[in-house]
Parts: C-alpha cells; structure tokens; sequence
C-alpha cells in the first residue's frame, strides 16, 4: 500500500453493501493508472482442487471490481464489490484470503472469505481483528508501518509497528509490496517479504519470520534501479525463491529479480561468493541474486508521474501447465489488464 496518514480500512469482497442492482454497472473499464491486488489459493474441496486467482481493481465509475480466474480460466466480466466512500480515486489495494479455519494455513473453500484494505480518505474505521494479519503503509515523514493482528491471550488485537529505522524512511510516495511465502505449513514457520523504494530510487525490503513484529533488513548486493513512479510486486515461495517485479529506471521495462537460498539455487555451495561480469548473478555465502532481467519488454513509463503503471502477482502452491504463478499489469494510458507468466 502506499502514502497515506489517512486510516487503513477493511471491506470482506465475498459479499456488496447497499448496493442497489441499478448501480452494479455490468459493463466497466478499469480507470486509468488503478493501483491493483490480487490473491491466489489452491481450494481443497474436490479431488485434486483447484487454482484460483481473484484480481481487484477500481473501475472508471470508481467501484472496487473483482475479476477471477479458475484453472487458467478467465471470467468474462468482472463484479462490483463496494464504492469506496468520499469518492476515494485510486487508493491503494491489499488483497489477502482467510483459511477455512485460523491456524490451519493449507484449507481453502471454493469462496473463502477475502478481505480487502484500502487508504481511505475521511475515514475513521478500523480493520476488524483477526489473527495473522499484515497491513503495511507509509505515513507523512516516508516512514513504513505495519498494522499487525496478535493473539494475546483469548483476546485478539491489532498493534502498529513501525518498519523503517528512523534515519532510513522510504522515498515519500512508494509504491510497497508484500507476500507470504505460499506452502508454509504452520504460521511459525511463514515468513513475510515487504519491498519498497529508498530515496534514490533504490530498491529496499525486509522480512518478517512467524508473527514475529522485528524486520530483517534484506541485504541487496548492488543498487537495483526502480523507475521514480515504479510499482513493484512480490511472489514468494517457502524456504525456496522470492520474485520482486518492478518498473526499471534505465531499462524502461518492468524487471525481474530472482533470490534464493544456496541450498536450493544448484550452485557449488563451497563458493563463498560469485559476481559474473555483468553483475547479474551475485552468490554470498547464503543467497544467489540473479537479475535484473527484463520481464517485460517496452517503455511502460511514458514520464515520471506517479501511478504510470501497476503491478500485482501471484505465486501458485502447485503448478498450473507448468507455471509458478503470474504477474498482473496494467500499461498506462490503457483499460486493458495484463497477465505475464512466472
């Protein structure tokens, strides 16, 4: 989510509030440079499941629309989900899904409940409580914060932590992106990645292991460009890859940056360190960096104005005709959603 000290809040997407049947528009666009999330999860309801992808966006009538996807099969519309209040253009989006029963992280229904968090402007709500939530957002100073749910005790409540040292905040606008490494089996054992620009326009992240609310800085090895309106996304797998999508400041084309363990990366684990001769395979003692590539091709820019395109992906828990996952985009200037294969 991005820049805001207005408050974060919530709608559950699985169902519309006072909407009148007239104002479902069965036609519509998505508005030009809409901020985009999506979810991804592996439903367990019938013999060997299915993939199933839902993509949120604002459309040019401003409602919040949902488009979905099962096994690779898209919808041919899409449908309203709510109108953000005060006319609200363009808001950043998170998307996440809500396990059939808390603790339990592998069921999925067929309709979980999905929840949505926006930046809205002139409201006072809060995001209901539920455990093992993350909303991250950067406040007015640049600084990176997470809305993070506990369980304490039988009771359950959201706390804000602030991500970002104080002599180090974000560069003022970024674009933030997070995910959850799909397949983890307990939320001890999740592990959560949040990346963002720094002054500069210099890529930056950190993760997060369980509940824990302390961030690991991640440790980029070379400064990874990012286009001054550059969004970025994330698609993670547990204890194997990290992907961070991002619109590149001198390629003019969105990038892909590749990290992995050692252990699972198929490099001589006896080398302590690698750089080839364009930089683009970096290997440290515990991390291989590979990237950037063009993910992408073409200038997606066209200028420096904030909100020129938007990125939003999905890692798959099981493959889907050989892919891991997709990335969604939209091209500025265009009402068309794009979708790149991992």
């Amino acid at each position: 989510m991005s820049t805001a000290s207005e408050s974060v809040s919530e709608y559950p997407v699985h169902f519309t509030a006072s909407v009148k049947p007239e104002d479902k528009n069965k036609e519509a666009t998505p508005l030009s440079a809409t901020r985009l999330a999506s979810v991804y999860w592996f439903d367990s309801e019938e013999t060997k499941g299915r993939h199933q992808i839902r993509v949120y966006f604002q459309d040019a009538f401003l409602w919040i629309r949902e488009l979905r996807c099962t096994d690779g099969v898209w919808a041919v519309d899409s449908r309203p989900c709510f109108l953000p209040p005060e006319y609200t253009i363009r808001p950043p989006l998170a998307a996440i899904t809500c396990p059939s029963q808390w603790g339990d992280t592998s069921a999925r229904d067929p309709e979980p409940e999905i929840r949505l968090y926006y930046i809205a402007i002139a409201s006072s709500s809060s995001p209901a409580s539920d455990l093992g939530i993350r909303v991250f957002w950067q406040d007015g100073r640049g600084h990176i914060w997470q809305n993070i749910c506990q369980e304490i005790g039988s009771t359950k409540k959201w706390e804000v932590k602030q991500v970002t040292p104080d002599k180090d905040p974000a560069l003022q606008g970024t674009y933030l992106a997070s995910a959850v490494g799909v397949g983890y089996t307990t939320t001890a054992d999740a592990e959560t990645i949040v990346a963002w620009q720094k002054p500069g326009n210099v890529l930056a992240g950190a993760t997060f292991k369980g509940t824990t609310d302390t961030p690991t800085s991640i440790v980029f090895p070379r400064a990874y460009r990012v286009s001054p309106s550059g969004s970025i996304t994330v698609a993670a797998w547990h204890q194997g890859r990290t992907l961070i999508y991002y619109d590149g400041r001198d390629r003019e084309s969105i990038q892909k940056l590749s990290i992995s363990p050692v252990a699972i990366s198929g490099n001589d684990n006896k080398l302590e360190s690698l750089t080839d001769d364009n930089g683009l395979r970096v290997k440290t003692a515990s991390v291989l960096y590979e990237g950037p590539f063009n993910a992408l091709t073409g200038d997606i820019r066209l200028g420096v104005s904030p909100g020129q395109a938007s990125l939003a992906s999905a890692a798959f828990s099981i493959q889907l005709n050989e892919r891991l996952g997709n990335v969604f985009y939209l091209l500025p200037g265009q009402s068309k959603l794009g979708e790149l294969d991992i």
